[in-house]
């Protein structure tokens, strides 16, 4: 039996989990995804963009479970759309046998990206490490220096990473900084542009999406640079939250030191046919997004 202790720390985290289910789809949104709410299912999909991330079935908010009639009916719906059936969801709003569930229905897991969290608290990010001397952390926050942020994300000298639950647009990052939805930040060392970093803000949670460092230059002390300044970034705009993708074993260890828990993963489970070749070649045509 779960004692009282376990019962109120699940239930935290359960309420950690949806916000960052509720962040993922506000971002799609934001992109111009468009949502349609049928029984206990959101049919996401976007009217012109037909990669994977902004057209799928996710379960509605604060649902606990939905049976496979529910799923079918969302999945037949996204197929209207000319998409082929997906749902993607945070695997542990939901029991284990909720993945039966989707392979009766014909679904096979189609990707798994583990996510890690941090909750912002006070006390914890007050004793943070202070960065390197050499390093100095700019927020891009005007047309000159969102310009630099995205000559070092397109040069080919610079490592980029991404979360791969959200797509990265390269034409709106100056609308999204100045409404409030995106932190962007500049990394320096002895004077020299080395890295930059993009987070997404939905009311109090934040999404460290993206970051890129100059390839001699990616270390684990500046791979913790960066994480150490999306804390801070995330801290300082009021969030109660900070997730990220932590999907190699040196990525999770360095979070795990400045304060992140590991806490599952987004799962997307698909249909198994050749529609995803036609997926594939039209995501291929959309320039303006970068994605994993």
């Amino acid at each position: 039996m779960m004692n009282q202790s376990n019962r109120e720390t699940t239930k935290q985290m359960r309420q950690v989990l949806r916000q960052v289910q509720n962040h993922i789809v506000q971002a799609n949104l934001n992109f111009g995804a468009q949502l349609e709410s049928i029984g206990f299912v959101d049919v996401i999909h976007h009217p012109s963009v037909v990669v994977p991330h902004l057209n799928y079935v996710t379960p509605r908010k604060n649902t606990a479970w939905v049976g496979g009639q529910a799923i079918e009916k969302g999945i037949q719906s996204l197929k209207e759309y000319g998409h082929r059936g997906r749902i993607c969801f945070v695997e542990g709003l939901f029991p284990p046998k909720f993945a039966n569930t989707l392979h009766q229905l014909g679904l096979e897991l189609e990707a798994e990206t583990p996510i890690m969290i941090h909750k912002l608290e006070r006390t914890e990010v007050a004793q943070l490490p202070e960065y390197p001397r050499e390093c100095q952390v700019i927020l891009a926050d005007d047309q000159e220096k969102l310009a630099l942020w995205w000559y070092v994300w397109q040069n080919a000298y610079y490592e980029v990473v991404v979360s791969g639950v959200e797509p990265v647009y390269v034409g709106q990052s100056m609308r999204a900084v100045a409404q409030g939805q995106q932190i962007d930040l500049v990394f320096y060392r002895d004077g020299f542009p080395i890295g930059v970093a993009l987070i997404t803000v939905y009311e109090q949670s934040a999404h460290l999406m993206a970051w890129a460092l100059m390839k001699e230059a990616r270390t684990p002390e500046m791979i913790g640079v960066i994480y150490n300044a999306a804390i801070r970034a995330s801290a300082q705009r009021g969030c109660h939250i900070l997730f990220m993708a932590g999907e190699t074993n040196q990525e999770r260890q360095i979070a795990r030191k400045l304060g992140f828990i590991d806490a599952g993963s987004i799962v997307c489970y698909a249909e198994t046919t050749d529609i995803a070749h036609e997926e594939d070649d039209e995501a291929l045509e959309q320039p303006v997004f970068i994605l994993r």
